[in-house]
């Protein structure tokens, strides 16, 4: 975490119309988070709104590891899910995810 290239970075973002803002999954404290944050916050091109129901509450979850095998066929599950619910406004979130969960535990105790 440094200030200086943490700016940079969002600025060449920026500069390239990419997006500035985007919440992402902390790896570090929050207070170096919202530091982080502050930072970059002359850079920011997104609606920040649209993204308060993940900001306010990823400090609540517990990071959870990549699977330790099959990972690459477990994601490959959870494409079609993420699809389906891109595409298909009467997807069947809760369903979807139920057998993509069926389906990687069945890889993962082969």
């Amino acid at each position: 975490m440094n200030e200086d290239a943490a700016k940079a970075d969002a600025q060449a973002l920026a500069d390239s119309g990419q997006a500035v803002g985007t919440p992402v999954l902390p790896v570090l404290s929050r207070d170096l988070y919202d530091e982080s944050q502050q930072w970059i916050a002359e850079f920011v091109n997104v609606p920040q709104d649209q993204m308060t129901p993940f900001t306010e509450n990823i400090w609540d979850q517990t990071p959870a590891g990549e699977p330790k095998g099959k990972t690459q066929e477990i994601y490959a599950l959870l494409d079609p899910v993420v699809q389906a619910v891109l595409t298909d406004e009467s997807a069947d979130i809760d369903a979807l995810l139920t057998q993509a969960d069926q389906d990687a535990q069945a890889l993962l105790d082969q």
